[in-house]
């Protein structure tokens, strides 16, 4: 049914004028390019005790996939915060790690004055505005990354930047190995979901049409899953305007599968085949449990060898399945006129005081 606007260029060209698609295909060379940059930087920390980032948005989720991949390996904490207050415990051993792609996410910049302010150890990465001010006036570690590209759309600069300051502190050797497999293992995958691979061998472009018409409901497990059933929420949400929800096993298990949403719903699950054999057997029965109340449910395994491999998996896909998503419905992926609207809102309502952050800028 969607086969003749899915594999018409033409038609693509028009409905995805800014090239979206062109920007989703990016996402290996992205962390490749920014890695390099930030090997660049001297990165004088050592006596790190805990680490800590902080972002929302586009840029934010830069956190939630280097928290899950250094799981496994971080011999200290590791934590992301979102909000416009760091944690208290932050201190002068805490590597703080601010992420805004814009550089002038006002939640962002608040954190990063206060984490100046306890004197912990800060890294900026961005591509310019007032964390670039703040990090230059301070003397942070700052990673400039290249602008123009919409901050959700930024997430490889941002995470091979972050894992390149993070290599460069001496305390995870196994980063430039695993970067160089994440990339070329994405440049291979991406030649899947390209435009130029028809309907039929595209499992993007068929996700795409099978989640049209649907509220799609994002499952994923703990780590991997969790992170991208997220990113695939917010991408779908921005790039193709449909709502959409996701959610965590253990957790849904205890509650969401009562839920009857047979209506309108398709759930996907985004599945890590090396999770707990016990974990893999309570997702399978839940799920089972839950297609009686749903129409449709979709199972996408994670491919890889590497945490970071399986998530940039998942993720690629379901960039490239919101964008095309976005296609057939014939609406352009690109633009947020509703993010754009209140930032202008929230401009226009506040209150001068000694230190008024501009919110309308703050685009994460």
């Amino acid at each position: 049914m969607y086969s003749k606007t899915l594999d018409d260029p033409a038609q693509i060209k028009q409905i995805d004028s800014e090239d979206m698609l062109g920007k989703v295909s990016l996402l290996g060379p992205h962390l490749k390019l920014s890695f390099d940059e930030a090997l660049k930087n001297d990165v004088p920390y050592k006596d790190i005790d805990s680490i800590l980032f902080f972002g929302l948005g586009g840029s934010g989720i830069t956190g939630d996939v280097i928290n899950n991949y250094l799981l496994p390996i971080s011999k200290v904490p590791v934590a992301v915060a979102k909000a416009n207050y760091l944690p208290k415990y932050v201190g002068k051993k805490t590597l703080c790690i601010g992420l805004s792609y814009s550089g002038n996410t006002s939640e962002t910049v608040a954190c990063f004055k206060e984490a100046v302010k306890k004197q912990a150890k800060t890294i900026a990465i961005t591509s310019g505005g007032k964390i670039e001010e703040l990090a230059k006036q301070n003397g942070s570690v700052l990673v400039k990354l290249p602008g123009d590209y919409p901050p959700r759309s930024a997430l490889g600069l941002l995470t091979g930047a972050a894992l390149g300051c993070l290599y460069k502190t001496g305390l995870f050797n196994t980063i430039a190995e695993d970067i160089a497999k994440t990339v070329s293992f994405l440049e291979n995958q991406k030649t899947k979901y390209e435009p130029t691979s028809p309907v039929q061998e595209n499992p993007a472009k068929k996700i795409a049409a099978e989640l049209t018409d649907t509220i799609p409901l994002i499952y994923g497990s703990e780590s991997v899953g969790f992170t991208t059933a997220n990113r695939w929420k917010a991408q779908i949400n921005e790039n193709a305007k449909v709502m959409a929800f996701y959610n965590f096993f253990p957790e849904l298990a205890h509650n969401e599968i009562m839920a009857d949403c047979k209506n309108k719903s398709c759930i996907v699950y985004l599945k890590n085949p090396d999770e707990k054999a016990e974990q893999l057997i309570t997702n399978s029965v839940a799920l089972k449990l839950m297609k009686a109340k749903n129409n449709k449910i979709i199972e996408i395994a994670a491919e890889g060898d590497t945490e970071l491999e399986k998530m940039f998996s998942l993720i690629m896909l379901g960039d490239f399945i919101s964008v095309y998503m976005a296609i057939v419905k014939g609406v352009d992926p690109t633009p947020v006129g509703k993010i754009t609207r209140l930032k202008e809102e929230l401009k226009k309502k506040a209150k001068p005081g000694p230190e008024k952050i501009d919110v309308a800028s703050s685009s994460f």
